[in-house]
């Protein structure tokens, strides 16, 4: 496996209905739902590019990460991604800068709009 290039966040809050997990449409294509997630800079570990991209994309400041899985593709037929995501409890709200539409869901939810088998994957189980 690859060294981490990018990083996201599987954030969590509790409702009175149970869990609701934050995805947030992807930039390049409004119809794909994704964890919030993007390039780790340099200087950065894997679990505080999570948190940032996670203020950056959907304004919302999450607690101390945990690592919960890793992913890998091939993207545009040359460079691999290795994508950290980490399991992250809501902290705070913060302004949202990238408009991905922000949306929590429920687990079954999170697993229908989720577009992609590895990320749904990557849901807590039940």
């Amino acid at each position: 496996m690859s060294a981490p290039t990018h990083a996201g966040g599987i954030v969590v809050r509790r409702t009175t209905d149970g869990p609701e997990y934050l995805l947030v449409r992807t930039r390049s294509d409004s119809v794909e739902w994704v964890f919030p997630k993007g390039h780790i800079e340099a200087g950065e570990t894997p679990a505080e590019a999570a948190v940032r991209e996670v203020a950056e994309e959907a304004g919302v400041q999450s607690g101390s990460p945990t690592l919960v899985g890793v992913t890998e593709f091939e993207f545009r037929g040359e460079d691999v991604v290795t994508e950290y995501f980490m399991l992250a409890h809501i902290a705070d709200g913060v302004p949202e800068e990238e408009g991905r539409d922000p949306r929590w869901c429920n687990r079954a939810e999170a697993r229908e709009l989720l577009s992609f088998e590895d990320l749904k994957g990557l849901l807590p189980p039940e």
